[in-house]
């Protein structure tokens, strides 16, 4: 085998290693988001769990105090001017897509339903103390909807830890 053949084989062999690197790499760190899909009725209470400790060794490691939820609360027709706010927890909540820059929410915003059919997509980045991280109850959240000024549903979020 001459040496420009060895060359390739060895180029070759280096980028389906780096292609399964990246990709051990992608699932080391994506343990950090969650999405959760529900419909929402008026006077609906829901509940949603986050486990710290389904993420990835890196996302851990790196920073396990700050995570993402993708919300998408199917809602009626009927609904109008829906908000929302969140307590507990410090946030930063956005309608933007995974693509783009976030645009902060504020208190007072409408939110939009998609597009793309009839539920409202709602991001939101959740930060704990890393020190609440090492326990196994971290944080707990609320977010409250509200449509008009009139209470429409709450969702409560438990932060936990499955390996304290």
């Amino acid at each position: 085998m001459n040496k420009l053949n060895m060359k390739n084989l060895l180029l070759a062999l280096g980028a389906v290693l780096l292609v399964f690197a990246m990709g051990a790499f992608k699932g080391q760190i994506n343990g950090d988001r969650t999405f959760y899909k529900f419909s929402m009725e008026q006077g609906g209470e829901y509940a949603y769990t986050m486990d710290v400790g389904k993420m990835g060794i890196v996302k851990y490691l790196v920073e396990p105090n700050i995570m993402t939820l993708y919300l998408r609360c199917k809602v009626p027709a009927d609904v109008q001017d829906l908000r929302c706010k969140i307590e507990g927890i410090e946030n930063f909540a956005s309608q933007g897509s995974k693509k783009g820059v976030w645009k902060k929410l504020g208190a007072a915003e409408v939110l939009e339903k998609s597009k793309w059919g009839d539920f409202v997509p709602l991001n939101l980045e959740l930060a704990v103390p890393r020190e609440d991280v090492y326990k196994h109850d971290v944080a707990k959240a609320k977010v409250s909807f509200y449509s008009g000024t009139k209470p429409f549903a709450n969702l409560d979020i438990a932060i936990v830890n499955s390996k304290y």
